[in-house]
């Protein structure tokens, strides 16, 4: 099946690495920060949140040098602390939601990072970690337009009905942009 969040070979328009690692180690970093977006309690004190980043990453990365646990928890901390970005991580909030189905005759797997389910609209989100963010939409890669597209086509299948928005998360930066 046809995987969004890996590009096919002619939507390789992606922006390079991260420059906020060393040692190209950036794909390990956005594993990392997606395992804690997806476990840490949002209700959680900020000193609880900081004790449990601390110790993740410990067991997780302790052959990482200091200044890449810090860099992941003031992101981490940011996000999970800012009001703006609260409804996605509340309690009508689902976090790698897997989704199959059929968009433009081909058969789809994907895992939406974030899918928020109101009474009158689903939220999609997907995080954006390792790499610089965009400044505007129209700067944003095509194969992460067409990712959330496909998810867009997928959720609006689920269900029917109900208006579908898009949005990248972009964890550097903390900003949250609309895609559709």
């Amino acid at each position: 099946p046809y995987t969004p969040s890996h590009p096919d070979d002619e939507e390789l328009d992606l922006p390079a690495a991260s420059p906020l690692v060393d040692n190209g180690k950036y794909y390990r970093r956005g594993l990392l920060m997606h395992r804690l977006l997806q476990f840490l309690p949002a209700d959680a004190d900020i000193t609880k949140k900081d004790s449990l980043i601390d110790s993740f990453l410990q067991k997780n990365a302790a052959d990482m040098p200091p200044k890449f646990h810090r860099q992941i928890k003031t992101e981490i901390l940011r996000i999970l602390t800012d009001n703006k970005f609260k409804f996605i991580f509340g309690s009508g909030s689902r976090a790698e939601v897997p989704v199959m189905g059929e968009v433009d005759g081909r058969i789809v797997s994907a895992q939406i990072d974030r899918l928020v389910i109101s009474k009158d609209k689903i939220t999609v989100v997907d995080f954006k970690t390792n790499c610089p963010p965009a400044e505007t939409t129209d700067k944003v890669p095509a194969a992460y337009k067409k990712q959330l597209a496909v998810y867009k086509q997928l959720i609006e299948k689920i269900y029917p009905g109900y208006p579908v928005e898009t949005f990248i998360l972009w964890t550097n930066s903390a900003n949250l942009m609309k895609i559709a």
